[in-house]
């Protein structure tokens, strides 16, 4: 991803950071934009500097967090935690992503929506999800390793019952228990004794009446004797 498209930080955030302040995002800086309509209220645009010909966009940082009274927000609005689920995985996850970040940013819509990142809502998706996992108990390391596995994330996995955290806990665990495994196995083959190789005893043949030999052949060696 280019630096324009990258909604999380490449530094892992610590563990105060995400469990006072939640899951820092980069957005675009805005602003109320001229020639707003008085009915329907301010419209928003993105923060450009420069000269007109060369605009340089502007960028900071907010932080994706639940509170409980967030989350009593999502149920009023969605009518409840799998109905918000559910909008998230559907056909409008966009709109449903946009109107999340609107509740937690406490801003309206349009202007959540604007301060958003073009192409980075895989990001934010992840963003969500380990907000999610922090606000349901979730273990920090736990939600690093969320937000770090975002290049796995497309749009039919951005699921917030856990956003598939519980799935790729779930797949993580299974891959360790494999490993643990697979070594003890490892262990235990390497500490069984070495077998001794069995000897073997050639069997030669006598001289035939006429001067030639039979030459000599290879048995395996039998413990029991025979008759």
């Amino acid at each position: 991803m280019t630096p324009s498209t990258t909604a999380l930080p490449s530094a892992r955030p610590s563990a105060a950071v995400l469990r006072n302040k939640g899951v820092p995002v980069r957005v675009h800086a805005t602003q109320i934009a001229p020639g707003g309509d008085l009915d329907t209220g301010p419209h928003w645009e993105r923060v450009l500097l420069g000269e007109e010909e060369n605009p340089v966009p502007q960028f900071e940082t907010l932080h994706v967090r639940f509170t409980t009274l967030d989350l009593a927000e999502i149920e009023e609005k969605w009518g409840g935690i799998t109905e918000w689920n559910e909008a998230l995985n559907g056909s409008k996850s966009n709109a449903a992503i946009i109107d999340t970040f609107a509740i937690l940013w406490r801003m309206p819509r349009e202007r959540a929506g604007t301060a958003m990142l073009d192409g980075a809502l895989d990001d934010y998706a992840a963003a969500l999800g380990g907000a999610f996992l922090l606000a349901n108990g979730g273990e920090v390391d736990a939600v690093v390793r969320v937000l770090e596995s975002r290049v796995t994330v497309t749009g039919t996995k951005r699921k917030i019952q856990g956003l598939a955290v519980g799935a790729q806990l779930d797949e993580e665990r299974r891959l360790v228990g494999e490993a643990e495994d697979a070594l003890t196995k490892y262990e235990e083959e390497q500490a069984k004794p070495e077998q001794p190789e069995k000897p073997k005893r050639t069997r030669r043949t006598s001289t035939t009446p006429n001067g030639s030999d039979t030459g000599s052949e290879p048995v395996a060696a039998s413990t029991s004797s025979g008759p």
